[in-house]
């Protein structure tokens, strides 16, 4: 379709806009991961690093006995797990955010029917139809249809291939009735 409307130029922009969107959320999401888990990741070096000073100072003044301190040093251990796991989470959270943008931005799109200026009510059609020598294009300088024409039947499909969905047979043998 793309080929036949010859309009591989603004699908071609279309979808670097939305490769670059993409970019964008995955590039968000993926420095909002980095910064929370970095920062958990050295607030916890922080805090081990502080409680094993002060559990080794409290050692060397003969106020902790090593038991004591290898309990302590365990049970920081175990403190550690849920508080990384929690950063995963808040890290899951903003990717989920970052898919909630995209969902919200689809949803807020105006559908084609509700556009106002390209909606023309047509009362009942009858009748023939007929093509003379009718030629389009999409931009200046680059025609989609060239001199076509042909009769349309009341009651009747017609059906238009171009070359890209056909053997290169002239433009009569793809016009079919039913």
């Amino acid at each position: 379709m793309i080929k036949a409307f010859n309009a591989e130029e603004q699908e071609n922009k279309i979808f670097e806009k939305g490769v670059d969107r993409l970019y964008q959320n995955v590039k968000k999401s993926l420095t909002a991961t980095a910064l929370m888990t970095s920062s958990s990741t050295f607030l916890i070096g922080v805090a081990t690093t502080g409680i094993m000073g002060i559990g080794g100072y409290y050692m060397m003044i003969g106020e902790m006995t090593t038991g004591d301190f290898l309990f302590f040093t365990l049970v920081l251990g175990f403190m550690i797990a849920p508080i990384v796991q929690m950063s995963n989470i808040g890290s899951q959270l903003t990717e989920a955010l970052a898919g909630l943008d995209r969902t919200e931005e689809l949803m807020n799109m105006a559908t084609e029917e509700d556009d106002t200026n390209r909606t023309i009510a047509l009362k009942t059609l009858k009748g023939d139809m007929v093509f003379n020598d009718v030629s389009f294009e999409y931009e200046a300088g680059k025609p989609v249809l060239h001199n076509i024409s042909f009769k349309a039947d009341s009651g009747s499909v017609i059906a238009l291939v171009g070359s890209s969905g056909s053997e290169n047979r002239p433009l009569q043998d793809y016009l079919r009735r039913s």
